[in-house]
């Protein structure tokens, strides 16, 4: 019982960087990193720096976008135009 305390632990101190990582847009990215270099010191520091970095990896959307039909103001999230109704697709390449 012991060891697999102890494997557990060390398991999610591996994987630490992936933790921190998880909800990032490149979280399979960070994942494969730590699993295959995580423990070299240049796989360790790259797993870490994609998965604490705050900006520029995560890309991030204005609040207010327009309607390509109707040129009105979208909010993010908006299924549809409040306007015309046309469905609103999110380009989030």
């Amino acid at each position: 019982m012991v060891v697999l305390i102890l494997i557990v632990l060390l398991a999610g101190l591996y994987f630490q960087r992936f933790l921190c990582g998880m909800k990032k847009r490149n979280a399979v990215a960070i994942f494969v990193l730590n699993l295959f270099l995580g423990w070299t010191l240049v796989g360790w520091v790259a797993g870490i720096g994609l998965g604490i970095h705050p900006g520029g990896i995560q890309q991030t959307f204005p609040e207010v976008w327009t309607c390509g039909k109707c040129n009105s103001e979208v909010h993010a999230g908006d299924g549809f135009c409040p306007d015309c109704a046309a469905e609103i697709e999110w380009d989030t390449r």
